[in-house]
């Protein structure tokens, strides 16, 4: 027999699976669980950066093209793959990886080796409104609300419901707009739900409902044609202000309501497959409603697995062995964190103002015991950590003491920088700067919040012949600036609605005479990109009668933007006056 056809039996015969995705969540609780059940596991769409992929358990990583901006170049090399490596499974791992899949099954070879939904179960799943409606025909708690909102229809809607509202995008993510999510917002005015509601109704129907207060909670499951074969419960402990996924959360008994309410929406979708659905509960009533499906793997997916509920092995057991027979059973009261995520969630409650510094000690003080009783009784996980696979951790710990060393250096570079000797002797240099000055670009991360706001005040306050442009570094352009940005500007007189982001590069820099940042991260990033400009580039808040370090608003409060733009507006108006000839010089 020649070689290379023996090769292709010896792959063949091998438990091999394709994981596609790159985060510390579900993808590398995927790869760790499959690899544990001596599967070789491979991965595309890899970052070779990312935490995850310094795993053990990950044997391959494969460079593919990125299925954005038309690109089908993927479609052909996914297809090598799988001629190559003859997986018995193709695992995606996120809505980014799942969606373009889906929509080019017919040109993928061995689609039925993709782990992907049915078309009914994939249709209702990743639409908010017919999941929100398939909940509500089957009597299954609902938040009040309306789908398919137009902009006339927002009066009558806030007279209904009241505020706050929570604003909710058809889909996620969309085909063309991969790298671009589409989040859920919240809106607490008339002014705030109209421009948002304009803004997020360009790529879609807009769903509203009216807030309930609650925790969030997920029934996990894998069923197989509707019926449920192993089911698991956590509760959220750390959520985000913002929104999003929680880095901090624990398993719980199952709730007999939620539990009944998940069993009717699965059989009714003949499901088959695994997948969250998401509840709000307030405990205190034991009140709960519907939030929408996840048809795939979640989030919190290392917890489950910490628990005893190993879904991806599961997964793996059906759709390759033909397995039906699952334990019923799991571990309660297990802890599990996202360790870089719930660093910024205590970063950021550290830094609130709603609670008192002995509320704030007594709290953390409680908790640092909890999770020493925790950890010693074997109940408290950190998700990358794994004794069998311990590199991701330290990997992750790495970062994160990069991060804190990267930030203490700053706030050493912005104390001295707050020094009144060397501010004044900045604030001089700058003013020199400004009256001979022919071009200025305004530069923070995103150039969403601040840098806009900068350049649209200054040309209101600075000569019309002054060049005034500016941009972000974000890798992402033509991003609008948030609602909250829009509705604050206003009342200075500046106009967001009709910004879109742009990017800066190297060659960009050079044109201008001056390059105004905003912190030390806007003030290394420009350095890097400047090769060797450093003496035009100032921090626009020198000119400031308080801190140089004009703080980034992003998901922050109408509050925060209101006092960001104020110190932006101060610094503008002192920097005009260096255009307004002296009486000498009338």
């Amino acid at each position: 027999m020649p070689s290379e056809k023996r090769d292709q039996l010896i792959r063949a015969s091998e438990a091999r699976v394709l994981v596609l995705g790159s985060d510390t969540r579900s993808f590398l609780s995927v790869v760790r669980s499959l690899g544990r059940h001596q599967i070789e596991v491979h991965s595309a769409w890899t970052d070779p950066k990312s935490i995850a992929a310094s795993s053990r358990f990950l044997k391959q990583t494969h460079e593919i093209s990125k299925p954005e901006g038309g690109n089908v170049d993927w479609i052909c090399q996914l297809n090598r793959l799988q001629s190559e490596y003859r997986y018995q499974l193709v695992i995606p791992c996120n809505d980014q990886s799942v969606i373009p899949i889906r929509s080019h099954r017919k040109q993928i070879d061995h689609y039925e080796s993709y782990y992907i939904l049915d078309d009914q179960a994939f249709e209702i799943t990743s639409s908010k409104s017919r999941s929100f409606e398939l909940a509500r025909s089957l009597g299954v708690p609902v938040p009040h609300g309306k789908n398919d909102v137009e902009l006339s229809d927002a009066k009558s809607i806030t007279d209904e419901l009241g505020f706050p509202l929570i604003l909710k995008p058809e889909s996620s993510f969309l085909l063309d707009q991969l790298s671009r999510k589409q989040n859920v917002q919240t809106v607490f005015s008339q002014d705030q739900l109209q421009s948002t509601l304009r803004r997020m109704r360009e790529k879609g129907s807009v769903q509203i409902q009216q807030y309930f207060k609650g925790v969030g909670t997920g029934i996990e499951f894998l069923a197989v044609d509707g019926k449920v074969l192993r089911v698991f419960q956590h509760l959220r402990l750390h959520e985000p202000p913002g929104g999003g996924g929680s880095s901090y959360r624990k398993s719980i008994s199952l709730h007999p309501g939620m539990l009944h309410a998940a069993t009717d929406l699965l059989k009714s979708l003949n499901y088959s497959g695994v997948g969250m659905i998401e509840f709000l509960w307030n405990r205190s009533t034991d009140e709960w409603r519907f939030v929408e499906i996840n048809g795939r793997f979640w989030g919190s997916l290392p917890l489950a697995v910490f628990s005893g509920a190993d879904f991806p092995a599961d997964l793996y057991r059906w759709r390759v062995q033909g397995k039906v027979n699952f334990p019923e059973v799991y571990r309660e009261g297990v802890h599990s964190r996202n360790l870089t995520a719930d660093k910024n969630w205590l970063s950021d409650f550290l830094r609130s103002r709603e609670s008192s510094l002995v509320k704030k000690t007594a709290l953390l003080g409680r908790g640092a015991i909890g999770i020493l009783g925790r950890v010693l009784l074997g109940k408290e996980h950190v998700d990358t950590f794994a004794w069998d696979d311990p590199k991701p951790f330290f990997k992750e710990i790495a970062s994160i003491a990069g991060s804190v060393y990267t930030g203490g250096k700053r706030k050493l570079r912005m104390r001295l920088r707050e020094n009144r000797f060397v501010r004044n002797r900045i604030r001089k240099r700058l003013f020199l700067k400004m009256g001979c000055a022919k071009s200025i670009l305004f530069v923070c991360k995103g150039n969403i919040c601040r840098s806009p706001f900068a350049e649209r005040y200054a040309r209101s306050v600075m000569p019309s012949d002054l060049t005034i442009k500016s941009s972000g570094y974000f890798p992402t352009s033509g991003r609008p600036s948030p609602d909250a940005a829009v509705l604050i500007a206003k009342n200075f007189g500046v106009d967001l609605a009709s910004h879109r982001s742009s990017s800066i590069d190297e060659f960009e820099l050079d044109k201008f005479d001056i390059i105004f940042v905003f912190d030390d991260e806007n003030h290394d990033e420009v350095q890097l990109r400047s090769c060797g400009e450093r003496e035009k580039i100032f921090f626009l808040g020198c000119c400031s009668t308080t801190a140089t370090h004009i703080s980034d608003p992003y998901g922050g409060t109408q509050a925060r933007f209101q006092q960001t733009y104020e110190e932006i507006q101060e610094c503008m108006d002192r920097l005009a006056q260096c255009f307004t000839p002296s009486p000498d010089d009338a």
